[in-house]
């Protein structure tokens, strides 16, 4: 695609969700070093090119984080996520890490009430990266002990806010992925996969300690006791 054709295209918006990294480096970058103004254009749904950067991959999404400005590395989209959300979603450590470098805050909330490090924790289970990325973020000042709450219902109490911190979210994370597969009762299905010695036990306890837990196994079967309690409704 020519130079001319691509800035036409870019013109009216920039693009959404993650960009090649081949097409990020050959076409867009050059494209953005030579009309720099375009850098701060922002797409229908309010991403910036910081955003595309931060769902892509690669050295060419570094180079494209390297090139906007500081005010768009913090800046929402409509949903309220910020580019580090997203590579906190994609599990990557090294965008996360250079996004915090380049003047990225580790705590900022989206529309949800999500920081960033929560995100990560979220995708527990779900994919590689889930520990360097949560050590990244803590390592960049992102708060280890703040609390999202969740609304829960039920027909003896329609609103119950329950305070979840990083390790029930990242147990919850592994009860959703299994729910998707018809595992049946999560408490057994956390025994049987938090048990001692397993990979994915493993990959918990190490997102633990970049979190500061002291004791990162007995804080595990304590949660995983705890949560199959109340799946039971003890």
């Amino acid at each position: 695609m020519a130079l001319t054709v691509l800035q036409d295209r870019l013109a009216t918006e920039v693009p959404c969700g993650t960009v090649d990294p081949a097409e990020l480096r050959d076409r867009v970058l050059p494209l953005l070093r030579r009309v720099p103004d375009m850098i701060r254009q922002r797409a229908t749904e309010g991403e910036s090119w910081a955003h595309v950067a931060a769902g892509s991959r690669g050295p060419p999404a570094v180079e494209l984080l390297r090139l906007c400005p500081r005010a768009l590395l913090n800046a929402p989209a409509r949903d309220g996520q910020r580019p580090l959300h997203l590579a906190a979603f994609f599990c990557d450590a090294g965008l996360a890490g250079e996004l915090l470098a380049l003047g990225a805050d580790p705590n900022a909330r989206d529309s949800k009430g999500y920081s960033s490090l929560q995100v990560a924790c979220e995708q527990f289970g779900r994919g590689e990266g889930v520990p360097e990325t949560v050590r990244a973020l803590v390592a960049g000042g992102a708060d280890r002990h703040a609390r999202r709450t969740v609304q829960r219902s039920s027909i003896d109490s329609p609103r119950l806010d329950v305070r979840h911190g990083p390790l029930e979210m990242m147990l919850a994370s592994v009860e959703a992925a299994a729910a998707g597969e018809g595992a049946g009762d999560p408490g057994r299905l956390l025994r049987r996969k938090l048990r001692r010695g397993t990979e994915l036990r493993r990959e918990l306890v190490s997102a633990l300690r970049a979190l500061g837990a002291g004791n990162p196994e007995r804080a595990i079967d304590r949660a995983v006791a705890s949560r199959a309690a109340e799946a039971l409704g003890l």
